[in-house]
């Protein structure tokens, strides 16, 4: 629970006694709350698209470091052809 729908409960439990806080503070807490929910949700969405993108970049270095020894054996592989070939 965020803070602000804490203290919304905290007030709306002990709540203002006068006539125009009763109005307009209900209101405003509403909004405040609204607005507390949305923000929320916002960070929660950028918190899983920044993961998403870790993730992506923890797989970009596995494919590169798949990618460098995929280089290193077909090195091997054409050196080893090579002195075969230099053998003949």
């Amino acid at each position: 629970m965020s803070k602000v729908v804490m203290m919304f409960e905290d007030d709306t439990n002990h709540g203002a006694s006068e006539s125009y806080a009763q109005v307009q503070i209900p209101a405003i807490w509403r909004a405040l709350v609204t607005v507390d929910r949305i923000l929320t949700e916002k960070a929660q969405e950028d918190h899983e698209r920044d993961k998403t993108i870790e993730n992506l970049k923890e797989n970009v270095a596995h494919l590169a470091a798949t990618v460098a020894a995929l280089q290193r054996s077909l090195n091997t592989i054409a050196a080893e052809l090579r002195g075969m070939e230099a053998r003949r």
